[in-house]
């Protein structure tokens, strides 16, 4: 937020008049007007291994994607704009920077044999801390068990139901109905990282049915960075199409903002 002692009101009433000067200090700057930018977008274009790899869309915070946990053999790679997770329990995170999160949402697919895929599933969420092991190719870890390590955010399975994690405890689950494999399902919600708060969880369209969540767990700490992962038994697995965070602009994008609404004003004037 611009500091009204920061700015020369002679200066700018002379410019714009009384009416201009207060438009000028609440354009781009009101509470909760802001609006958030996108700041991490990967369509998984770039084909290859993601371990180590950067988004080929936006990346304001400036990270790479590591490997959270899953087998050794697990190696989640980017073919024709899909991300595979190559394993069951294998996940992968990057860095959020200094951003404050706001919504987050993926075109995440299932897929499995051997009756085993009403366990299966993916997460989409966020971590305070990556777990142990994250951005290793050796790593033996398993997900289902490294999900205590700090994961905040929802798991989808292929039975419709949605369960919400906070910081790593199992929380309220929503009953849904059977969804499909093979095909995308984009899962897609909201994070106030002031309050914590979960809202607008939307699945394929819908956002009432999942709109029973209730919880302060997704703050500025817990959303250190954003993951997807496959959750499921011996195979069920899962990947993503296209994967977006969005943020409030940080103070100097909001800086810019309220000079260009300045700028508009001025010109008006002329």
């Amino acid at each position: 937020m611009l500091k009204v002692n920061e700015i020369k009101r002679s200066g700018l009433q002379a410019i714009l008049g009384a009416a201009g000067m207060a438009a000028c200090l609440t354009v781009g700057l009101a509470p909760g007007a802001a609006h958030a930018e996108v700041i991490i977008q990967d369509d998984f274009t770039n084909d290859g291994a993601l371990d180590g790899a950067s988004p080929d869309g936006v990346n304001l915070p400036g990270g790479s994607w590591a490997k959270t946990a899953g087998f050794g053999w697990a190696h989640p790679s980017a073919s024709g704009g899909f991300a595979n997770m190559g394993e069951n329990n294998t996940g992968l995170a990057i860095t959020t920077g200094s951003y404050d999160v706001t919504h987050i949402t993926a075109d995440g697919e299932f897929w499995g044999s051997q009756g085993e895929t009403d366990t299966g599933g993916f997460l989409l969420g966020f971590y305070a801390t990556p777990p142990d092991g994250a951005g290793t190719s050796s790593a033996s870890n398993n997900l289902a068990g490294e999900i205590s390590n700090t994961f905040t955010g929802l798991r989808l399975l292929t039975d419709g139901t949605m369960i919400l994690y906070e910081n790593g405890s199992q929380g309220t689950s929503i009953t849904g109905s059977d969804l499909a494999q093979d095909v995308p399902h984009t899962l897609s919600y909201d994070v106030d990282t002031t309050t914590g708060a979960i809202a607008n969880v939307t699945l394929n369209g819908d956002g009432t049915t999942y709109d029973g969540f209730s919880t302060s767990a997704f703050t500025e700490s817990a959303t250190a960075y954003a993951m997807f992962g496959a959750w499921g038994n011996q195979n069920g697995r899962a990947g993503m199409h296209s994967f977006e965070v969005q943020a409030v602009p940080e103070p100097a994008s909001l800086a810019l903002l309220g000079a260009g609404g300045l700028l508009m004003l001025t010109r008006r004037r002329r």
